[in-house]
């Protein structure tokens, strides 16, 4: 399914995709590590449940070449 995803972001012009992981969430960050995820420097501060921070995560998928 990931794949799918990645193709889905690529025909629409995407190079980078990102999701939001609570970071005491140790297993999702682990599974998203070995998908090839990077972890961002600072936790942000959530809109949905503000006064908590989650760990952003980021992915290249490069252009539609790739």
């Amino acid at each position: 399914m990931a794949q799918w995803v990645y193709e889905l972001c690529r025909k629409n012009g995407w190079e980078k995709i990102g999701l939001g992981v609570w970071p005491d969430n140790k297993h999702a960050i682990a599974v998203y590590l070995k998908l090839g995820f990077e972890l961002a420097e600072a936790l942000m501060p959530s809109r949905s449940i503000p006064g908590l921070m989650y760990q952003p995560m980021y992915k290249s998928i490069g252009g539609e070449d790739k």
